[in-house]
């Protein structure tokens, strides 16, 4: 499941400035989560040097079924196999 197939509710920009690196900004996407119980952040730093990413998932339900995948350009939430990563 896509990130963008979800119900989106805000995004966010913030500006940061990292010693020795420049300025950059973190923007934060929110969506509600599979099961609408909970919520499904995504946080992009694109501050010069650091450029991570997370997904997380703010839903007891959903966090037993899904999981990031970072694998893809755009990611997406995948259901978990049971085994190990």
């Amino acid at each position: 499941m896509r990130l963008s197939e979800l119900k989106f509710i805000e995004e966010t920009s913030m500006h940061t400035v990292a010693y020795g690196v420049g300025e950059g900004t973190i923007e934060t996407t929110e969506y509600e989560c599979p099961c609408g119980k909970g919520r499904v952040v995504d946080e992009d730093d694109k501050t010069p040097g650091y450029r991570e990413s997370a997904i997380l998932i703010y839903c007891d339900n959903c966090r037993e079924k899904y999981e990031p995948d970072y694998s893809i350009h755009g990611l997406k939430l995948k259901e978990q196999t049971g085994e190990p990563s």
